[in-house]
């Protein structure tokens, strides 16, 4: 799994403006999902929206559990949801009724909610999954002959903190990670990750990134290749890897661009292809850099922070670097 940048100020302040005001309207007047009506007492209003009997409610709670970052948005909703439960229980909200006034499925899954989904989808800046760097999640639209915007398709936003556990964090903008189908909807699901077990693709901690592909030849068929990732077991990192599933999704790639890397070593002289790489870049009349030829040759980005914007990169990277061929 690789590291997200982090939202700037700019997209934090659009992102509130744009998702804030509904928010505070469902939790003033409640929402009626199938035939029931969900609502806040007056008590739970207090603590997340301070003076909402008057003209200007104090909305710093509800911007807050948008746009803090992961660590300050946990500790938030928990000391929100610990002061929830202490309220009187005729008083005291549900998860659920948390869940659906947020209402995470209408905001951008919704026919109002669309927009804000496609500008989100397309404000992060990377082309794959940030979980498993192996598919592209492009985010795409067309103009119709009447200049209206088609909506085709986007990535999907994983809650990290799943929201049926965390719905205070179901709207977090840190708390939605780009991702695609099999990594949200097959592999990952509701699967309850810890900032203290787990790695967080907007938390940058020492060492979050300590993992790397390397390949053997398999024991029962010298024409075949064995993928490893090597990491600190017992790590986040290794606990972060082993949930994703990222072993077996990689291993399938074992016949495929590993076989391409090592057979293509294998059919020439050591260190042919780390000379053919600098005998391109040298030879080019272009204005070609090296990471531009390199991107062109192995189809994968050689900087690690641009390795979410081709599927594969980390692992082509890891593998190339073990044949010898470095910038």
């Amino acid at each position: 799994m690789l590291r997200l940048n982090l939202h700037n100020n700019k997209i934090c302040r659009e992102y509130v403006d744009r998702i804030l005001p509904g928010l505070v309207k469902r939790i003033m007047k409640g929402r009626t999902h199938k035939g029931t009506k969900y609502n806040l007492k007056p008590e739970a209003l207090d603590i997340l929206l301070p003076k909402w009997k008057t003209k200007q409610p104090d909305t710093s709670v509800l911007e807050q559990l948008l746009i803090e970052e992961p660590r300050a948005s946990y500790k938030l909703a928990g000391e929100i949801w610990a002061n929830l439960q202490r309220l009187k229980k005729k008083s005291r909200p549900s998860l659920k009724t948390i869940e659906i006034l947020f209402n995470y499925d209408g905001v951008f899954n919704g026919n109002n909610g669309k927009e804000t989904a496609y500008w989100l989808a397309g404000t992060t800046g990377r082309n794959t999954c940030t979980y498993c760097n192996r598919q592209y999640i492009f985010t795409i639209e067309s103009c119709d002959e009447k200049g209206e915007t088609r909506m085709i398709a986007r990535p999907q936003f994983d809650h990290w903190f799943p929201k049926s556990a965390y719905p205070l964090l179901s709207l977090n903008l840190y708390n939605l990670i780009p991702s695609c189908s099999i990594c949200n909807s097959s592999v990952k699901g509701a699967t309850n990750m810890s900032l203290d077990t787990h790695i967080h693709p907007y938390v940058n901690e020492p060492d979050s990134s300590a993992f790397s592909f390397r390949v053997t030849k398999a024991a029962t068929d010298t024409s075949e290749w064995k993928l490893c990732i090597d990491r600190v077991r017992g790590s986040k990192i290794d606990k972060t890897i082993t949930d994703l599933a990222l072993e077996e999704a990689y291993a399938l790639h074992e016949p495929l661009e590993v076989k391409d890397i090592m057979d293509f070593h294998d059919a020439y002289p050591d260190g042919y292809v780390s000379s053919l790489l600098d005998d391109l870049f040298k030879n080019s009349i272009g204005n070609l850099t090296k990471s531009d030829v390199y991107r062109i040759l192995f189809g994968a980005e050689p900087d690690p922070d641009r390795f979410l914007d081709r599927p594969l990169s980390k692992l082509k990277s890891d593998l190339l670097k073990q044949i010898g061929v470095k910038l």
